[in-house]
């Protein structure tokens, strides 16, 4: 996995990690032209829904006496207006590799890992923040922006049904529920 600085750089909100490369159309800052390799900025050859070279992840923490269903995570994410569907037949208790996912009516995807609590990575830095929530699911996805968003709605979905807490390692940022929110509804907004 690549380790990647993110910053928020749009003027709105959405996710932007330092070694993004904008979709065709998309203004980037003269740092990212920079980093790009020239002042015109580079056209990604993958096309314009697509990052390239990297993988990211976000964390959701919650605990564990919750319970969740993959019928009660998809009500959440309606409810909260994201154009996401996720895996009626996924089952968060079990949940390990790939989850097949549909955003704004187009196949994706993100990877999606259970663990405990303590065996996140971010949980050392993160006592105080996520206090008694012991389980946690990681998102993982790779370049593409479709993916990306699927990821990010589901963990802030997630995060809003159980009242948990999202973490970003990149940012090393945590969100509570409205946060949490607010990152994924401009971020999906973006994409």
């Amino acid at each position: 996995m690549c380790a990647v600085v993110a910053r928020w750089s749009t003027p709105n909100g959405a996710y932007r990690g330092k070694h993004f490369r904008a979709p065709v159309g998309v203004t980037t800052t003269d740092e990212e032209r920079h980093d790009q390799g020239g002042a015109g900025g580079g056209v990604n050859p993958r096309g314009r829904d697509r990052m390239l070279g990297m993988s990211m992840e976000i964390e959701a923490f919650f605990n564990s006496s919750t319970e969740v269903t993959a019928s009660s995570w998809q009500d959440e994410i309606t409810r909260l207006g994201f154009p996401l569907v996720i895996d009626p037949g996924l089952d968060i208790d079990r949940v390990a590799g790939f989850q097949p996912a549909v955003f704004r009516d187009e196949k994706t995807g993100f990877e999606c890992y259970r663990s405990s609590g303590d065996q996140s990575a971010g949980r050392a830095a993160l006592r105080q923040e996520v206090s008694d929530r012991d389980a946690c699911i990681t998102f993982r996805w790779g370049g593409d922006l479709k993916e990306m968003a699927a990821a990010i709605g589901a963990a802030a979905a997630l995060v809003s049904l159980t009242d948990g807490t999202l973490y970003d390692p990149q940012e090393a940022m945590t969100y509570a529920r409205g946060g949490a929110i607010e990152l994924a509804s401009s971020t999906l907004r973006a994409v």
